[in-house]
């Protein structure tokens, strides 16, 4: 597949926060030394990182990648560039995590790449444990996961069940194994920008503490420390 998505996106993220984990710097690592179950995250813009990282504070490992916006022209084909980018973050994942349990999630931009990452990840035996979005469309397969969906109060435009809501509940229904829906006073482009983006950390926080692993659950995914030659 191309690499073009790719070298686009690491052009707009040279200056992004964290620690690289690939050579094109276009999925970096926040919170490196953070114990908890790693989050993998698709965001849009450098600001975001500022504060996700805040909201979740140092304990918690945040692995973020970059949407298509600016990338890919609202009516051209998004599957084959969501495709590319994903099987580059999975080879790129597989390098610097062991395989294990995760949480995966992103803001509406993010939603190809979710979808393409998805299979990808379980063929490199990650366990997406659940799925957490913003301004998600609820246009998804069926991915057998519990999903936590966020929405902006004053950004109707943006949420299906705003729309629709009997149409969005059918299709939220044979999307997730179970699914909980949240408001949050925002309108678009405010939700990762304080206090908003506090409340939706603290929200995500609590959804992942009403789907604890089960018994036979794999074991969280371990981010591998760097070592000095890796090290940027």
């Amino acid at each position: 597949m191309s690499s073009l998505p790719v070298h686009a996106m690491s052009r707009l993220m040279k200056n992004w926060r964290g620690r690289a984990l690939d050579g094109p710097g276009t999925l970096r690592l926040l919170n490196e030394g953070g114990r908890q179950q790693p989050l993998l995250w698709i965001l849009n813009a450098a600001a975001d990182t500022h504060h996700l990282e805040a909201a979740f504070g140092l304990d918690q490992p945040v692995i973020y990648g970059r949407s298509l916006h600016l990338l890919v022209s609202e009516g051209e084909d998004r599957l084959g560039p969501a495709q590319s980018v994903a099987d580059h973050y999975t080879k790129t994942l597989a390098q610097h995590v062991s395989p294990g349990r995760i949480w995966l999630g992103s803001n509406c931009q993010g939603n190809e790449i979710v979808r393409a990452w998805l299979p990808r990840l379980a063929a490199a035996q990650f366990d997406v444990a659940g799925l957490c979005f913003v301004n998600n469309p609820v246009n998804a397969d069926a991915t057998g996961r519990p999903a936590l969906l966020i929405y902006g109060d004053q950004d109707d435009r943006h949420n299906p069940f705003a729309q629709d809501e009997p149409a969005a509940t059918a299709r939220a229904q044979a999307a997730f194994s179970s699914y909980e829906r949240r408001m949050v006073a925002a309108g678009h482009g405010q939700f990762f920008s304080p206090p908003v983006v506090f409340e939706i950390a603290e929200q995500m926080r609590a959804f992942w503490q009403a789907h604890p692993p089960t018994p036979d659950a794999s074991q969280p995914a371990q981010i591998i420390p760097a070592s000095p030659s890796r090290a940027l």
